[in-house]
């Protein structure tokens, strides 16, 4: 006598169901069809393209269809191999996910900021031959990952100078002056100092009378874009305007002055070999603390070929004859 378990052909209708889809999901993995039922078009640049080329060459995507018009480039992924439970799916769709998020990075970053160089580009990235390792060239991104940035300067200019004391950021109570960009507080003013700027401009008085000489105290002296020193006297060529429409330059120059107390080593080093750099002809500086005065003529790149130091005797600037200053007078 024949039985048969009542049970058994749901269970072999369920398993010709199970096998019929899984086979389906096999031809499926084989055709040109979206995994997800659709085409992904989105904005990548060529390094997502190549990104989704390397996980292609590592069996986890298989590219089965690329094109590329002005605007977008459409791609559509499936998986290269696939078998039942092998979680072929999951690994698909996470890769997918991790290259859209990419693409929608660096189209967010560049559409926000187009003046910066995130080092993406195809001459600074490339991926090696045989894996899907990024080796890196140059570019921005991955040098702050290898190694740390030299801190770099941010230089203003005298527009941005202007600026700022126009903003009132910059007032007349700070005494700053402009030095290969950077701004400089000056020391305050005590009274020896400007006695000796006083004094100074008392002895030089006749030749300005004559039409000799401009002379300029305390005022700025425009070397470059990024340099405006403010000394403490100038004889400047004349000028009929009076320097209205433009600050003087090296040029305008016939004689500087400055007066040291505590800069006297910044007024030495520094602000000296600036002034030889823009060919400023003769700089005095007057040294208050050794009552004397130095005199550096000749001027050549970093320093001047000829200095004196005078402590007596009478001093004449070497391009206004009709000058003559009592060197002990002066700092009497």
């Amino acid at each position: 006598m024949l039985t048969r378990d009542v049970g058994q052909p749901r269970l072999f209708e369920e398993r010709s169901v199970r096998q019929e889809n899984q086979t389906r999901a096999h031809q499926g993995a084989n055709s040109s069809q979206p995994l997800f039922g659709q085409n992904h078009s989105f904005q990548p640049n060529a390094e997502f393209e190549r990104a989704a080329k390397c996980l292609s060459r590592d069996r986890l995507l298989r590219l089965s269809e690329v094109t590329r018009d002005n605007r977008s480039l459409s791609i559509v992924i499936t998986p290269k191999s696939r078998r039942p439970g092998d979680g072929s799916e999951q690994l698909v769709y996470f890769a997918y996910m991790l290259l859209s998020a990419l693409s929608q990075y660096v189209i967010l970053i560049r559409f926000s900021f187009p003046a910066v160089d995130l080092g993406l580009s195809e001459q600074n990235w490339r991926f090696g031959p045989r894996n899907c390792t990024l080796l890196h060239r140059r570019g921005f991104m991955g040098e702050t990952l290898e190694r740390p940035q030299t801190p770099a300067r941010h230089r203003l200019d005298v527009d941005a100078y202007y600026k700022m004391a126009e903003a009132g950021i910059l007032t007349r109570a700070h005494r700053v002056e402009l030095i290969d960009g950077e701004i400089i507080d000056m020391n305050a003013i005590g009274s020896p100092h400007a006695a000796i700027t006083n004094r100074l401009n008392r002895l030089v008085a006749r030749a300005a009378a004559d039409g000799l000489v401009l002379v300029s105290v305390q005022s700025p002296l425009r070397l470059d874009t990024f340099n405006e020193p403010e000394p403490d006297l100038m004889l400047l060529r004349p000028r009929a305007d009076d320097y209205r429409a433009s600050h003087p330059s090296a040029a305008d120059v016939l004689l500087l002055v400055e007066v040291s107390d505590s800069s006297l080593a910044y007024d030495r080093g520094t602000k000296l070999a600036l002034y030889a750099n823009f060919g400023v002809p003769e700089v005095w500086i007057v040294d208050l603390a050794g009552a004397a005065v130095e005199i550096y003529r000749g001027p050549k790149e970093g320093g001047y070929t000829s200095r004196e130091r005078q402590t007596s005797g009478s001093l004449t600037p070497k391009l206004v004859a009709g000058v003559s200053i009592d060197v002990a007078a002066l700092l009497a």
